[in-house]
């Protein structure tokens, strides 16, 4: 189930196609965005925000990865090209090689040969 509204008729293609875009872009990103607005609601009102958090609909463990990944990776060190899991995949490193690794999978994926995440936590391993 959704909420978008129908297609309008007068839609072209190219429309069309920038609205896959903004979805593909959401579908990438929405762990980023659950864990970023579950860590502000725990800097607002503490443990309480916790009774809240079942509201999302995700597994406990879903939604404590997703605030850890969101507090290990600040916005300004994500990636747009990388799906939530790839950065997920260097989340515990330190912070240059963490960087160093989200940069070449960034790479590759301007190639159209991105990388997959389990070829980054392969090399993340090394």
């Amino acid at each position: 189930m959704t909420d978008l509204a129908p297609l309008p008729p007068t839609m072209t293609p190219e429309e069309y196609q920038d609205r896959l875009r903004a979805i593909g872009r959401v579908g990438r990103h929405v762990l980023f965005a659950l864990g970023d607005l579950l860590l502000e609601g725990e800097r607002r009102w503490g443990e309480q925000a916790a009774q809240y958090a079942e509201a999302a609909g995700y597994a406990p463990s879903t939604l404590s990865n997703a605030m850890w990944v969101a507090a290990a990776i600040p916005p300004e060190s994500r990636r747009e090209a990388l799906t939530f899991h790839h950065h997920a995949a260097v989340a515990a490193l330190p912070p240059a090689e963490r960087e160093s690794l989200l940069d070449e999978a960034e790479r590759s994926a301007a190639r159209a040969q991105p990388l997959t995440v389990s070829e980054l936590r392969q090399r993340a391993k090394l």
